[in-house]
């Protein structure tokens, strides 16, 4: 929902999240990944995607126990280099389903 602009965008569930489309190279089965440590101890997961669209020197920082990205980075097709750190996460919690319902406000433009 983009207020500003009077506009919302309708997505089915499932499909892909802008948001999470650096995790795309890591679910190809033809991308591959190294495991490193940086000088603090940090793991890091390094991945190689083999498709040339995707997004150049993924590196994904993972949780001592290397289950969980706590940050990530990457450079995009222009040179730019990204650099995320993911805080305060909370895993599964408990959710009301009214916190998914959306009825944009009269006037909003419902793109689909």
């Amino acid at each position: 929902y983009f207020p500003e602009e009077r506009r919302a965008v309708f997505q089915v569930a499932g499909s892909s999240i802008p948001l999470l489309s650096f995790l795309a190279p890591v679910l190809d089965s033809m991308s591959s990944a190294e495991l490193d440590l940086d000088p603090t101890g940090v793991p890091l997961m390094r991945v190689t995607a083999t498709d040339t669209q995707s997004l150049d020197n993924l590196v994904l920082e993972l949780d001592s126990g290397r289950n969980r990205i706590t940050g990530f980075s990457f450079d995009d097709e222009y040179g730019n280099h990204y650099d995320f750190q993911l805080t305060r996460q909370r895993w599964n919690p408990r959710l009301n389903p009214k916190l998914f319902r959306f009825l944009p406000p009269a006037g909003t433009a419902v793109e689909r």
